[in-house]
């Protein structure tokens, strides 16, 4: 766990050193501006009338919140450890039988077994991190989380705003409604619950 939570922020910086280990130095992101904090939590009440509005159902009062692509990796790793976790069960060897009486199939039976959870926190880690410096927000992923929250990436969104010439308090509403859509979905018990069971059958199925 810890090497996908090194490496979730390796790649969330686009680093490309290994924690501890040399290489390019990772650049953090600047802390997000309260100002910036103050201006989605504006908008926030616009995009929740429209949320309302559209699906006809009320909109969570959940205040948004922001963070760092850093601080968004780690949230989300910690979000879906358990999902995570029951991959890494089912990917896991099951036992040595196969390595026989060779001495050298043995050896490399237990040194597979032993690379394989670091080997796995590196993949999953980077898969993560390098999500973190695309997402908008939570519901990009369409994963229900265990606690609800809203929780926006500003320097993402203002980025893109700013690569494709969108005013950026559109940009910045666009986001909320989208985020308060999938946050007011997941609210509802019985979607979020039939939806986390086809994802924990489909990680557990490998």
């Amino acid at each position: 766990w810890d090497a996908a939570r090194q490496f979730a922020i390796m790649s969330a910086t686009g680093g490309t050193g290994i924690p501890g280990m040399g290489g390019a130095p990772q650049v953090a992101t600047p802390n997000i501006d309260p100002s910036v904090r103050i201006k989605y939590a504006e908008l926030a009440g616009i995009a929740r009338l429209h949320v309302a509005d559209v699906m006809g159902i009320d909109v969570p009062e959940i205040e948004p919140d922001v963070a760092t692509p850093e601080q968004w990796a780690a949230q989300t790793l910690e979000a879906y450890r358990p999902l995570f976790t029951d991959m890494a069960t089912s990917l896991g060897p099951t036992d040595d039988g196969d390595a026989g009486s060779d001495p050298m199939m043995q050896m490399m039976a237990g040194l597979s077994k032993m690379m394989a959870p670091a080997m796995l926190g590196m993949a999953v880690g980077s898969m993560v991190g390098n999500l973190a410096r695309r997402a908008f927000g939570v519901y990009d992923l369409p994963i229900p989380r265990a606690t609800p929250s809203l929780v926006l990436v500003p320097p993402t969104i203002d980025a893109f705003a700013e690569e494709w010439e969108i005013s950026l308090d559109e940009m910045r509403l666009w986001v909320l409604a989208h985020e308060l859509a999938g946050l007011t979905l997941f609210s509802i018990d019985h979607i979020a619950e039939h939806l986390r069971s086809l994802v924990q059958r489909h990680v557990g199925a490998f």
